[in-house]
């Protein structure tokens, strides 16, 4: 089997590490960069609130185990379906749930989608069909990302100083 095919199919030894070890690096650098938007987001304020403080180390944990449930449970299941509804739930979650800017979830979901649609999109041009919906997954993963991490500097810089 040459190892284009092997690229191309589910079952393949590309396919498996794709759906193990990719999922198990992204998820943990979601996590640290989540884990950190919530220090900053608490700590970098000028006029920290008690309550911000303290709500850490909740926040940390929250960060940590939706990373390990996406990245572990459905980021490897995804990777595996290749549909496109799988990359843009995720995606579409975290750019609505960048009103929480300030825990880091959404960067972690946001991760989760855009990783799923960039294997979904290499895919579908692989096989020679249609990326247009991967590719709006991945847009929306990383647009809610940036977003994040924009509003938490934003917050605790610019908008904090009024």
């Amino acid at each position: 089997m040459e190892m284009s095919q092997t690229l191309k199919t589910a079952a393949g030894p590309a396919a498996r590490m794709r759906t193990w070890r990719m999922p198990a690096l992204m998820g943990t650098a979601a996590a640290v960069v989540a884990a950190a938007i919530a220090v900053y987001g608490a700590y970098g304020d000028p006029h920290p609130k008690s309550s911000q403080e303290s709500g850490v180390p909740f926040l940390v944990i929250v960060d940590l185990v939706v990373a390990a449930l996406l990245f572990g449970l459905v980021v490897p299941r995804a990777l595996r379906s290749g549909s496109v509804r799988w990359g843009l739930v995720p995606s579409i979650l975290a750019l609505v749930g960048v009103l929480a800017f300030w825990s880091g979830v959404p960067f972690v979901v946001g991760a989760a989608g855009a990783l799923i649609a960039a294997q979904g999109r290499q895919r579908a041009r692989d096989n020679g069909a249609r990326a247009g919906g991967h590719t709006a997954a991945l847009v929306l993963g990383a647009v809610a990302m940036a977003a994040g991490v924009a509003f938490t500097v934003l917050g605790n810089t610019v908008l904090a100083s009024h």
